[in-house]
């Protein structure tokens, strides 16, 4: 009697580990997991002249990892990211053990604007930048190397995430205000920087 009643109780289990492992692989996830883009803008162009492949990379799959999708041109899109630049750089910050090792501040940093289908501003001259800090070791060159590509390659998926999440937070009534109807929200800069912890 114990036996069968164990026995159902772990196919009771195993039935709602298998269901529960069947809408996850749907892609069904719980509110709050992923809130996804706003209806209106989920076709996204990227308009960016520039040679930072790795950033568009990073913000590409953030895209689509919110289940929009990127286009090929801005006729496409109903929202148009506009990167006016994107660049990292490092500041020596410390010198110890006789040079030794190197202390650095390992940054990344984007300018843009976000526009919707009708080419009009809705938030111009924007910025977001991420930085780490870093210890070389002068007898480990190519790791040193290595990491530090690891790192720029995480700074640069942050500012990506910044940037979408800043766009989720996009009203409709925003959407819809041309540059003319609102120069103040349009021209305001907003410049956003997250330090990653010391690696």
């Amino acid at each position: 009697m114990h036996y069968l009643r164990f026995k159902n109780i772990n196919l009771k289990l195993l039935l709602v580990a298998l269901f529960a492992t069947l809408i996850y692989g749907c892609g069904f996830h719980l509110r709050g997991w992923n809130e996804g883009m706003p209806k209106f803008m989920q076709k996204v162009y990227i308009s960016y002249n520039g040679s930072e492949f790795g950033f568009i990379n990073a913000l590409n799959s953030v895209i689509t990892s919110t289940g929009a999708e990127v286009v090929p041109s801005a006729k496409e899109a109903n929202i148009i990211i506009h990167i006016k630049s994107a660049a990292q750089s490092s500041r020596l910050v410390g010198i110890t053990g006789g040079a030794s090792s190197n202390d650095y501040i390992m940054s990344y940093a984007v300018s843009y604007d976000i526009l919707n289908s009708k080419n009009q501003v809705i938030l111009k001259d924007q910025s977001n930048s991420a930085q780490q800090t870093y210890t070389t070791n002068a007898t480990q060159q190519l790791s040193n190397n290595s990491q530090q590509q690891q790192i720029y390659n995480s700074l640069q998926s942050q500012v990506a995430s910044n940037i979408i999440v800043q766009m989720q937070s996009i009203t409709l009534e925003k959407y819809n205000a041309s540059s003319d109807e609102n120069p103040d929200t349009q021209s305001s800069s907003n410049n956003h920087t997250v330090e990653v912890a010391k690696k």
